[in-house]
């Protein structure tokens, strides 16, 4: 009787291998640790203790002695199915298209009484702010609550926000103009995900992951994720 398992497993394996194989255009003699731990795929990072355990149970499987001409070792369905899983995940990684949908915008010269309102009124944080060149800034509310906390302390006869542009106001973001960054259309949630990471001595997460077609701020928005968004990102992953 044939051992499924086992060869459902090594089929798996064999797909994962030959996929990571022919990305990096690595030599035969390279090992299948050495491949996962040389991707740049973030859902690799993201598998690669699993991707190593499971090189184990292949090797088992593979090395171990035949009996009949099948292999002793026989992994559970349970574990072959989350092999599979992640190879899909790996070599077919979900895509940005839940967060592709209109993006509220605004430019440097529009009021701040306006924005915060459309703000307010629709229940987000952070607005992408555009000039001809395309996106220079993302402005949150902790930003305008910078801002308003700053005016209040220089005005003596109250804050005139119907007077003030979206230009006063972004000086006030904790990080600046730095406070976003891009994705292309067709990175995948992982790489989502791992944009949100903090990067160790280097920076904070970012306020919002902007999508355009190559990732250029230079280009055209096509979606937004912001913190409030992650929830969702990780359900999806």
């Amino acid at each position: 009787m044939a051992n499924n398992n086992a060869e459902e497993f090594l089929q798996v394996y064999r797909r994962i291998e030959n996929f990571l194989r022919e990305r990096q255009q690595a030599e035969p003699h390279v090992s299948f640790g050495a491949l996962v731990d040389n991707s740049d795929i973030s859902a690799v990072e993201r598998y690669r203790y699993k991707l190593k355990r499971y090189k184990d149970l292949r090797n088992s499987i593979v090395h171990r002695e035949r009996e009949g001409g099948e292999p002793i070792a026989d992994p559970r369905s349970d574990a072959v199915e989350d092999f599979r899983g992640i190879v899909e995940n790996v070599t077919d990684p979900p895509g940005l298209s839940p967060f592709i949908h209109d993006v509220y915008t605004a430019t440097p010269s529009d009021d701040i009484a306006s924005v915060v309102k459309k703000m307010e009124r629709d229940n987000f944080s952070q607005m992408p702010i555009l000039e001809s060149e395309g996106v220079i800034a993302v402005l949150t509310a902790n930003a305008i609550s910078r801002w308003i906390g700053a005016e209040m302390q220089d005005e003596e006869e109250g804050l005139l926000v119907t007077e003030t542009s979206v230009e006063h106001v972004l000086p006030h973001a904790e990080r600046g103009e730095e406070n976003h960054t891009f994705l292309p259309r067709d990175a995948s949630l992982y790489e989502a995900h791992e944009a949100f990471q903090a990067e160790e001595n280097l920076r904070e997460p970012p306020d919002a992951v902007l999508i355009t077609h190559n990732g250029q701020a230079s280009e055209s928005l096509l979606g937004i994720i912001t913190p409030f968004d992650l929830p969702e990102l990780v359900s999806r992953i």
